[in-house]
């Protein structure tokens, strides 16, 4: 075609041929009829699979989400579009897809220049949207399965209508639209037909001779960046092939007599990203380009090594066969082992960003803008450092295989080689659990075929070892690999677990014991959410600051407390949240403490939420807040302030459904001296701002209608299903469940009900109810609950959280196993699937009475050494409200102690001030032994809610003490207080207290804590000065 020509189209007429539609374009010297069916097919296919995955979202709207998708996922690691040339072709192809304007098409002339622009960002854009739709999961893009092949179609249709000008005159987009076919041929399942068309995008990369510096001379922006970066993003996958797949290096082969010189700089411009609406983007595309550059070193420095390995080889088995002096290869060999160094080094100097994407984006971005960056350097984290191990890998084994091991510092020694192998497997799984699970899918089967190089290695490690301490570390990463691999959705993790794979990972299933409680000592109303690989789990907390304290761990039995979600004043007040005893409907007195309690934890599109309820006491009336504060990292304990919403209730629960919307449920309060007391009511709420968004509607009163409390929501296939505590919390309590095909009910009781409850029944741990059901990475169900241990009907650390198997049928209901100290259950070794946990914060297991005065407190040193500086309070740690000067920590079991000094020549004798060591519950109940300033003598001390329990014992100090040690010993039976001098000294007896003493129908637990308070008004501010505050014989959860 002429240039300027336009084409003309003539609708199919009974002159045609039956059905088919002819394009005729028209120029000065030639008309030629194409027939185009099989173009409009596609189109008509692609326009009518839209239709029916997408029904209300506009073609615009499609395309333009497809181009997102792949500047979020995979332009980090594949820059080969140019943003705003790809963004200006949706008017283009919209009208043509849509059958408003004729695709051009080829003629014997030649089309014209406009018209090939048209096809080619036609091909390109749909090109590109078949290979997003086929290669990200549906959790990024719900349609793409369906839309990946109509797309697909439609593309390599209309690269047909032109590609003999194509080959003839190619241009970037040549090269990239075969690229995107072939890796949505790939993934589709069409391996060999992907092959081919991948063979053809090399070979017009060979003529275009893009290998050669020159060829890029006479180029213009962006044309030369988008030729530079396809070739070596071809040439990156070429490698990957060539090395994982041991695949032919094509690129290798076409090159063969001429060096490749195109120059790969990381700190060439690129200005592929749209800058005009962000100018920001042109320093974040450098920023990408950098981790582009890494990844070229990775594959570029491994694959020289691998063809040095290669010529090692060939020179030594020459030397073997011929009687001629062998060749000195010592410069070689030293030549491998200083690339092996570099290669290993190259990530050593990672940028800031990608090693840690969370806290590497401009602060200046809106949140959109930098979630975007944020996911972008994760993905590059990802591709970069799954690279780096799998190479590793393949270099080990490729090495030893030659028998060439010492060249990298190993000998041919089997054991030492599997240890080398299992420490690679552990590094790659390290990162692997710790990076954003999302970053892994962005990857896709490249990251799969890696992972799966890992597996292999695991698997013959397992099978051949004869060390058992190597095979069963094997056998561990290999389940976390599996489990890896499951979620990714990857066939890979099936072709490993089959067959004889099948019989070693069933090998790995063994029965594990488990311990109770998992979570010991005033845990109580457990929540759980299970979220990349690690089980978080939160409990109230009551009166007391830091409140709601959250634990992790990743296999159910070692927990970690890891930070609390109300961590500082302004979040919100404690100070109303007092302690009263309190008649039951039963007849019975319970101690209620106010405060914080029953929260629920979930996680969803990246953030934690924490739904609670703060109860104060207001002229001796119960106030209710309910809120939720929320993090995008919970390691980091950044919890937001409260956003409260109106609910006349407690115990509030969040539920997210499919579709994104968010629900509340929670303990609706009617008259709490009768029952029902209370009944479940539900309304959805914006969860960005707290709104309600629907009237607040009761859904179910529970199945025993006795104090239904607690609820939690779980969806499985079409039911809705709602949990619930009822009984009370004490000798009644239970779990109830009930279900519904609609999230507002009606809602159906199992006739099964309870499902879990220790009422009536002979067991140690009593009072179980409140709990959460949660899945591992396995697909295995749980349950944590609250419980006590029945000491005499005395549970010496109140309120704890125990762990118990569920079962739990698809379709079904679920099955809770009695919770008990001690239980079996066939798992795999790795339950969860993230190792090395971060530590914990520092002092975050210390807690203080209500809204602490910090400036009374001041802290030095660390661990057993630490010293503790209190500014006394004028209120003691028996004031109802407000605050003492009280610090602690929690009593984890039954038979523990805890110890401390006081410097005694540190405070002005005379003083009206009180210091001491205190075993604390609530102002209601505590133990103590304290120093007296003004009388110089000491204090014990017992206070309960029984008269006739209470003790006050004044003790002689001695004369001329300048330091007194307290200690506190405790028993399921009894606490028990000492005192002494000197260190050399024994222990003298100060008093002791029973602990069915201080045991009541009651919230919280013991704390073992240091305290000082003013006996007179000059003694506000006094400072006591304590040393060593030590507790043992306890299993501490901060490590």
């Amino acid at each position: 075609m002429a240039e300027g020509a336009s084409p003309e189209i003539i609708d199919s007429s009974p002159n045609n041929d039956a059905g088919a539609e002819v394009i005729c374009l028209s120029t000065p010297s030639v008309t030629t009829e194409i027939r185009t069916s099989p173009f409009r097919e596609a189109q008509d296919e692609l326009l009518s699979t839209l239709g029916k995955a997408l029904p209300y979202a506009p073609l615009e709207h499609v395309l333009s989400t497809c181009i997102d998708l792949y500047m979020q996922w995979e332009f980090p690691t594949g820059p080969v579009i140019c943003e705003p040339m790809v963004r200006q072709a949706v008017p283009i192809v919209v009208p043509i897809l849509r059958g408003e304007t004729a695709i051009p098409s080829s003629t014997v002339a030649g089309p014209s220049t406009s018209d090939v622009s048209t096809i080619r960002a036609f091909a390109l854009l749909t090109g590109m949207c078949a290979f997003v739709s086929s290669s990200l999961p549906s959790d990024f893009f719900v349609p793409g399965s369906a839309l990946a092949w109509p797309f697909l179609r439609t593309s390599r249709e209309a690269l047909r209508l032109y590609q003999d000008y194509d080959v003839e005159h190619p241009e970037s987009s040549s090269v990239i639209i075969r690229y995107f076919h072939s890796n949505a041929i790939h993934a589709l399942g069409k391996t060999r037909v992907s092959w081919h068309v991948m063979g053809e995008a090399l070979r017009l990369v060979q003529e275009m001779r893009l290998y050669d510096e020159t060829s890029f001379g006479r180029l213009e922006w962006p044309e030369a960046q988008l030729r530079r970066n396809a070739f070596w993003h071809l040439y990156i996958g070429d490698k990957s092939a060539s090395i994982l797949q041991k695949v032919p290096i094509s690129l290798h082969h076409m090159c063969l007599d001429t060096p490749i010189t195109t120059i790969f700089d990381e700190n060439m411009a690129c200005g592929l990203m749209d800058s005009a609406h962000d100018s920001s983007n042109v320093a974040f595309e450098d920023q990408l380009r950098v981790g582009f550059y890494l990844c070229f070193r990775l594959w570029y420095t491994a694959s020289e090594m691998l063809i040095d390995l290669n010529l090692l080889t060939r020179l030594q088995n020459r030397s073997s066969s011929s009687a001629t002096t062998s060749p000195d290869t010592t410069t070689l060999r030293s030549s491998i082992m200083q690339s092996y160094f570099d290669f290993t080094s190259i990530l050593h100097n990672c940028p800031p960003w990608i090693r840690d994407p969370s806290s590497s984006t401009d602060t200046s971005t809106n949140k959109a803008t930098a979630r975007f960056r944020t996911r972008s350097f994760a993905t590059q984290k990802a591709n970069l450092f799954v690279t780096l191990h799998a190479l590793r890998l393949v270099l080990l084994c490729r090495f030893a295989d030659r028998g060439f091991a010492e060249i990298l510092g190993l000998t041919n020694d089997a054991t030492m080689l599997s240890l080398r192998k299992v420490e690679i497997a552990s590094n790659l799984l390290e990162i692997v659990t710790e990076l954003p699970f999302e970053a892994l899918q962005a990857n896709g089967e490249p990251c799969v075929e890696k992972l799966r190089q890992v597996g292999v290695a695991l698997l013959e490690i397992i099978h051949s070892v004869t060390n058992d301490a190597i095979s069963a570390r094997a056998k561990s990463l290999f389940g976390t690999l599996l489990d890896v691999l499951a979620r990714l959705n990857s066939r890979v993790s099936d072709e490993l677990s089959n067959d004889r794979y099948r019989m070693t990972y069933s090998a790995m299933a063994e029965t594990k014991t488990f311990r109770n409680p998992i979570i010991p000592g005033f845990a109580p109303d457990p929540s759980v959410v299970f979220v990349d690989g690690v089980f978080y789990l939160a409990t109230s907390s009551f009166h007391v600051f830091p409140g709601i304290p959250i634990y992790a761990s990743t296999d159910l039995q070692e927990w970690k407390h890891i930070g609390n979600a109300i961590n500082r004043k302004e979040q919100l007040s404690l100070e109303r949240a007092e302690t009263a005893v309190m008649p039951l409907d039963t007849g019975n007195i319970m101690v209620s403490s106010a405060g914080l309690f029953a929260p629920s934890i979930r996680h969803h599109e990246g953030r934690f939420y924490i739904i609670c309820t703060n109860a104060t006491r207001c002229d001796g009336e119960f106030c209710l807040e309910n809120f939720y504060v929320s993090t995008a990292d919970i390691w980091a304990g950044e919890w937001s302030d409260p956003i409260y919403f109106p609910f006349h209730g407690i115990d509030p629960s969040l539920f997210f459904d499919d579709d994104g919307r968010a629900y509340v449920q929670g303990c609706w309060m009617i008259d709490r001296l009768k029952q029902p007391s209370c009944t479940i009511k539900q309304f959805e709420i914006d969860i960005k701002t707290g709104e309600a968004l629907s009237e607040v509607k009761e859904i179910w009163g529970g199945f025993a209608k006795y104090d239904t409390e607690g609820p939690h929501f779980y969806k499985r296939g079409e039911w809705y299903y709602l949990l619930v505590a009822e009984g009370g919390t004490f000798e009644h309590h239970m779990l109830s469940i009930g279900r519904s095909k609609s999230i507002w009910g009606p809602f159906e009781s199992w006739k099964g009900n309870p499902i879990m409850t220790a009422d009536g029944k002979a067991e140690y741990v009593q009072n179980v109810g409140h709990g959460e059901l949660f899945q591992d990475g396995e697909g295995k169900w749980w349950a944590a609950v609250l419980g006590v241990r029945d000491e005499d009907r005395a549970p010496p650390l109140g309120r704890e959280t125990f762990l118990t198997a569920v079962e739990w049928p698809e379709g079904g209901w679920p099955s809770v196993q009695q919770p008990r100290t001690e239980f079996q259950r066939e798992v795999k070794e790795t339950i969860g699937t993230r190792r090395d946990l971060p530590p914990s914060p520092k002092d975050v297991d210390l807690v203080y009475i209500r809204d602490p005065d910090f400036e009374k407190y001041e802290f030095s040193g660390e661990g057993d050494e630490g010293a503790f500086r209190l500014r006394a309070s004028s209120s003691s740690i028996s004031s109802p409200s407000g605050t003492a000067t009280f610090v602690g920590k929690r009593q984890r079991a039954m038979d523990a102690s805890a110890s401390v000094m006081l410097d005694i020549s540190a405070t002005k004798s005379g003083d009206p001030l009180v210091a001491g060591l205190a075993l604390y519950k609530d102002a209601l109940r505590h133990v103590s032994l304290a120093y007296d300033f003004a009388s110089s003598r000491l204090v014990f001390d017992v206070t309960t809610t029984s008269e006739d329990k209470k003790q006050s014992v004044s003790l002689d100090a001695g004369s001329g003490t300048t330091s007194l040690s307290f200690r506190v010993e405790t028993s399921e039976k009894e606490y028990t207080f000492f005192y002494r001098e000197k260190d050399n000294e024994d222990w003298k007896q100060a008093g002791s207290a029973c602990v069915a003493d201080l045991v009541a129908r009651e919230m919280t637990g013991p704390i073992f804590g240091l305290f000082a308070h003013a006996s007179g008004a000059e003694g506000v501010g006094k400072e006591a000065r304590f040393d060593k505050f030590i507790v043992e014989g306890q299993k501490s959860l901060v490590w």
